[in-house]
């Protein structure tokens, strides 16, 4: 797993969701190799849906993005904070992943809609 607290407090609020819409998932965390930056991975296999879960702006990262999401038939989405929206529709433009944004609310995680990058 990471030591982002903030990552997995994220992604333990979408797991969350999705279990709240009966859906079961598997997560888990890969270091983007060559920096310390992780990306946080749910799957939701029943529905093909698979999210990555961003907390830092790093340029690696938005390539590793880019590279996983092949398979056809699947819907990739990239799950960033909101002042990094702007950041990923640059970098993932052109690729077939989705963007959601998300942010802090009080003391939980709110959840945007997705849209095209």
């Amino acid at each position: 797993m990471t030591n982002d607290p903030t990552l997995v407090k994220v992604m333990e609020a979408a797991r969350g969701s999705w279990a709240g819409s009966g859906e079961h998932v598997t997560m888990k965390t890969l270091r983007v190799d060559g920096t310390d930056a992780h990306i946080g991975i749910i799957k939701v296999t029943g529905l093909r849906v698979v999210e990555y879960f961003v907390t830092t702006d790093e340029p690696a990262l938005w390539d590793t993005l880019a590279f996983f999401a092949k398979t056809r038939g699947w819907t990739y989405r990239a799950v960033v904070p909101l002042p990094l929206m702007g950041t990923a529709h640059n970098n993932l433009i052109h690729t077939p992943i989705q963007l959601q944004g998300w942010w802090v609310h009080g003391n939980r995680i709110s959840f945007g809609t997705p849209e095209i990058a």
